[in-house]
């Protein structure tokens, strides 16, 4: 029974980065990756082996990615030749030679045994395992005047109001979210409380991180 019958459209073009690309090319990411620790998403990882290396015209993340999407299919480290294997088989073989092919399927066996790329696959599906993730906010302030009965008047009070705007990826549904609430200055400040004992919590995880001689990812 094969492990995998179908390779995403969204994945093929990094498969075929690693097929055609030049020996001396590859041996810059394998470098890359063995000068580079641990970290928490694909796109820190090809961030990281870009620096290292210099290799910055090569699609890094989008290799890395396609590379990392196979580590789903794995229940160990012994399948993965024959995941490597199979891959070679489903790619569209337009503008690959046999031998870039070879090449191909060996390339995808070092990648796959390489923990840079899995912790960095698997940490951030982890970090993103959840019903919405935080992609990136904003605030709006405003001042909302109090108006007369006699509206003709000009007012003699006012409000100052902050709307929270909250960009969000919503796991359940796949797409992008907003969300929008009113804050005034007590609301603030409770925010800001929660965020500080946050960023305590932080810490203290850090340090427990630490004794048991665990790496934080997060960094």
């Amino acid at each position: 029974m094969p492990i995998i019958s179908y390779i995403p459209s969204e994945y093929v073009n990094g498969f075929r980065e690693i097929a055609v690309m030049e020996d001396g090319d590859f041996n810059k990411i394998v470098q890359g990756l063995s000068l580079t620790t641990l970290t928490s998403s694909i796109q820190n990882l090809a961030t990281n082996v870009g620096n290292s290396e210099q290799i910055h015209r090569l699609p890094l993340q989008e290799i890395f990615l396609a590379v990392g999407t196979l580590i789903e299919f794995l229940d160990d480290r012994n399948d993965i030749p024959k995941l490597a294997l199979e891959v070679v088989s489903l790619i569209p073989p337009d503008g690959i030679t046999k031998t870039q092919f070879a090449g191909l399927e060996e390339r995808l066996i070092f990648l796959l045994n390489d923990e840079k790329i899995y912790y960095a696959y698997k940490s951030r599906k982890l970090i993103t395992e959840n019903a919405n993730n935080f992609l990136s906010c904003r605030i709006v302030s405003d001042i909302r005047p109090v108006f007369d009965f006699d509206i003709e008047k000009q007012p003699k009070a006012g409000v100052i109001t902050h709307t929270l705007h909250i960009h969000y990826d919503s796991e359940l549904s796949g797409i992008h979210k907003d969300f929008f609430i009113c804050l005034d200055a007590f609301d603030i400040q409770v925010l800001l409380e929660a965020l500080i004992r946050a960023e305590k919590k932080e810490e203290t995880l850090e340090n427990v991180l630490k004794q048991s001689q665990i790496t934080n990812l997060n960094k």
